[in-house]
């Protein structure tokens, strides 16, 4: 008989995990900012623009052509102006929170998983090897 983990109790420790997750005030805050700003189609759009410019400049590098002074300066007053906006400065921020949950819950299962126990704080914090993400890839980086 081949071993099989124990899903059931993963699954009910995943649970308990997104509802600590979910019940946290800062959760709901930052879901809010996130709401808030899908609700606002002026913000929406101006939010657009920015992104539509950014990846124009990177095809028109891609493409192998210069940017000019008038392009980086077009992009970065646009760029700004997201900042001068609660809502879009919100929104940006609510999406890198929820980023780093996100990043910090695959950190530990995937370093888990690779290590065969809890990962120590400076194995979740290095960047560095090779980005395989396994331990005996022969790399040499881990």
């Amino acid at each position: 008989m081949r071993p099989k983990p124990n899903m059931d109790l993963i699954v009910e420790k995943t649970v308990e995990l997104c509802n600590t997750i979910i019940n946290q005030p800062a959760y709901m805050e930052l879901k809010k900012m996130i709401q808030d700003f899908l609700s606002s189609e002026h913000d929406m759009d101006q939010y657009n623009q920015v992104i539509m410019a950014q990846r124009a400049l990177q095809q028109k590098q891609q493409h192998g052509l210069q940017l000019t002074k008038e392009d980086v300066d077009g992009f970065e007053q646009q760029r700004f102006s997201l900042y001068e906006n609660p809502i879009i400065r919100d929104f940006m921020y609510a999406q890198q929170e929820l980023g780093k949950i996100e990043k910090v819950i695959s950190q530990y299962v995937i370093k888990t998983i690779d290590l065969d126990r809890i990962p120590t704080e400076d194995e979740l914090n290095d960047d560095g090897g090779c980005g395989c993400g396994g331990g005996g890839c022969g790399c040499g980086g881990h």
